[in-house]
């Protein structure tokens, strides 16, 4: 695994609470996203409510 880069380890500690939070948590996948609710019995379904198409998860969000 490679080295993170300086500019992007500055940007991070510059974020607010917030905004981190919601970084890592897409990274992560650990985030109010269906698909994880869906994981924890706080959802009936994990698809994602515009398409039906695929579950609304990180990945999702990030490449489409």
């Amino acid at each position: 695994m490679s080295e993170p880069l300086p500019s992007r380890k500055k940007e991070l500690q510059t974020m607010s609470r917030p905004k981190l939070k919601a970084a890592v948590g897409l990274i992560t996948g650990h985030t109010t996203l269906r698909a994880h609710m869906f994981k924890l019995r706080l959802a009936l379904w994990q698809d994602w409510q515009m398409c039906r198409d695929e579950k609304e998860d990180n990945v999702h969000i990030v490449c489409h």
